[in-house]
This record gives structure tokens, C-alpha cells and sequence, in this order.
């Protein structure tokens, strides 16, 4: 009888030494990335033949494993056997080793590209980026369309930035919809930039509901509507968007969209103008708005009774931004 017992622990130790050979992010001082080989051989004897379990254990709990009967053959088919095996266990094992290269890789370029270090970035994100990785492809098209680490290119980043929006990667799809609109090395096309900003905005991109909202409000390529704005915005404004909040806080004022509510506006006025005197950066940044909003809050504040103003500020108090980006138990419509 072969002895499987001797020669398994052996054919998984020339597995581990591939992975090594191709820079399996191996490391056994880091359980998250530890890769562990348990090969088990149980004969038996007698006319039932015998039997082999191999089992290729990840540190995340799973596991890979081929059950074997193998019964009363001979050496020579017994070897086949086994050699078929192995090779069905080690596609296996490449199936499983492939992703951990590739998600080892995007991690990698992404601090790299968030680190400012953007030759390493491009070093590790273009090959991802070719090969269909939608974050890396955006990645690179921030790179070109800004000049970072390459070339300032604006048609190459709309290449990369269509290659992952077509994706459903919804930041480039924001990006792809302001080249559209402003004609930025794609023709001018508002029915373009319309339709990408529809699709990150669907998918909960505060930004591209600020947009469409904008569009919608002015008529900017769209027929003018109100009510449509103002679905956006509140989109926007539920995930704690201080752009949106005021456009919000406006037309509840103004009553466009929406009914004229005084204590609603001075809820999304209050809520706008308090994000941006609490976040870092806003304040050279959005400082002209941050000043409108309280400008408005105040002015509308004269207009209204003590009950108001304190329901107001009640509502500003207890409310909650929604991840979803859609309406929840804590907003007020």
C-alpha cells in the first residue's frame, strides 16, 4: 500500500513555497494574514480501500479540502490519483491566493494614494486598474485629472473614471457627470452629466444629490422643479450634508418644494451654519456660507414666536444624520 500519510505533508509544503515564490503576503506574525496548512491522512485498511482527507485551513476559519476514496488499485493508479489530487487542490489554493494578492495590492495603493505618495500608488494601482479594480481605476483618474504623481491628463482621467463608473463605482460616476457638464475633455452634454449624477446620487452620494437638487432648483438643463430639489436635498441634508441642509433650510422658508415652514428652515439653517463652525476646514472654506446660514437662521428668528424658535432648536437638537442618505423615524418630514 502507498504510504499517503508520508508523502501529503510534503506535496502541502511545496504549496506553502509557491505562495512564497509568488509573493503571497505571508506572514506568520500576523494571524490576519497567516496562511496554515493541515494535511490529514486516514487509511484504512481491508477491501474498502483507503481514504484521504487533505484540508487547506485559512486563519479566517475556512477551509479547503478534498475527500478521497481510494480503493483497491494499484500503485502506479493510486499515484495518479494522488497526483490529480494535488493539482485540484493547488487550483484551489490559487483560487484563494489570487484574491489575498489582488485586496493586498488595492490596500496597499489606496495608503499609498491617501499618503500623498503617488508613485507607489501608481506602481500598485495600475495593474488593478487594468485588470477592472473600480477604486483603483478612480484612483486613477484623480491622479491624472489632478496632475498627481503623473502628467496632468484630462482625457486619460475620464477614460479611467468611465471604465469604473460603467462599474457602479459612484464617485467616479459623480466625476464623470462634472466633466459632462462643464465640457472638461469630453463634449459639454447636460443630459450626460444629468444622467451620472443620478446614478451616485441613487447610490447615497451626498455631493451628486446636492447636485441634481441644484440643477432641479435652477433649471439647469432639467425643466425647473421644486418639489424635485427639494427630494434631493433632503437626501442630502438627512446624511448631514451642511450644503444640502441650507438649500433645505431655504426652501422650507421660501416654501418651494415644500410647505412654508418657519421652524423647519431654522432647524436646517441652525444645523448648517453649527456644521460648519464645528468641522475643521470648513471655516476658510465654506466661511461665507457658514455666515449666510446664521444670517438667515437670525433673521427668520425675529419673525417667529419663543415656542417656535425653542421647537426649532428642540429638532436641531434631536436630530440624527441617516448613513442611508434617505429619510428616517429621526427627520422631521
Amino acid at each position: 500500500m502507498l504510504s499517503i500519510a508520508r508523502q501529503t505533508p510534503l506535496l502541502f509544503r511545496s504549496l506553502l513555497d509557491i505562495c512564497a515564490a509568488i509573493d503571497l503576503p505571508f506572514d506568520r506574525a500576523s494571524p490576519q494574514r497567516q496562511l496554515d496548512v493541515t494535511p490529514l491522512s486516514l487509511p484504512y485498511p481491508g477491501s474498502f480501500g483507503n481514504k484521504m482527507d487533505c484540508f487547506l485551513s485559512l486563519s479566517s476559519g475556512e477551509n479547503l479540502g478534498l475527500h478521497l476514496l481510494l480503493s483497491d488499485l494499484g500503485p502506479r493508479t493510486m499515484k495518479s490519483c494522488i497526483s490529480a489530487a494535488v493539482m485540484m487542490l493547488f487550483a484551489l489554493v490559487l483560487s484563494i491566493v489570487h484574491p489575498l494578492i489582488a485586496g493586498a495590492a488595492e490596500t496597499n495603493g489606496i495608503a499609498a494614494f491617501e499618503r500623498h505618495d503617488y508613485a507607489a500608488a501608481l506602481r500598485l494601482l495600475r495593474p488593478l486598474a487594468e485588470q477592472g479594480d473600480a477604486k483603483a481605476q478612480t484612483d486613477l483618474g484623480f491622479m491624472y485629472h489632478n496632475g498627481w504623481g503623473v502628467q496632468k491628463d484630462s482625457r486619460e482621467a475620464a477614460k479611467w473614471f468611465r471604465k469604473a463608473a460603467e462599474r457602479g463605482d459612484r464617485e467616479a460616476q459623480g466625476q464623470l457627470g462634472t466633466m459632462y457638464l462643464s465640457g472638461d475633455a469630453v463634449p459639454q452634454d447636460t443630459g450626460e452629466a444629468l444622467n451620472w449624477y443620478r446614478k451616485a446620487a441613487t447610490q447615497g452620494d451626498a455631493s451628486m444629490q446636492d447636485e441634481l437638487a441644484l440643477m432641479y432648483l435652477n433649471g439647469d438643463g432639467v425643466p425647473q422643479d421644486y418639489e424635485e430639489a427639494s427630494k434631493w436635498y433632503r437626501m442630502a441634508a438627512d446624511q448631514g450634508d451642511a450644503v444640502a441642509q441650507f438649500g433645505l433650510g431655504v426652501m422650507y422658508r421660501e416654501g418651494q418644494g415644500v410647505p412654508q415652514d418657519s421652524v423647519r428652515a431654522h432647524m436646517w439653517l441652525n444645523l448648517s451654519a453649527a456644521h460648519y463652525s464645528t468641522n475643521e476646514g470648513y471655516n476658510d472654506v465654506y466661511g461665507d456660507l457658514r455666515n449666510t446660514a446664521a444670517a438667515y437662521r437670525d433673521e427668520l428668528a425675529t419673525k417667529m414666536t419663543t415656542e417656535q424658535i425653542a421647537e426649532a432648536q428642540r429638532l436641531a437638537r434631536e436630530w440624527k444624520p441617516s448613513l442611508a442618505g434617505a429619510p428616517t423615524r429621526n427627520s422631521p418630514f
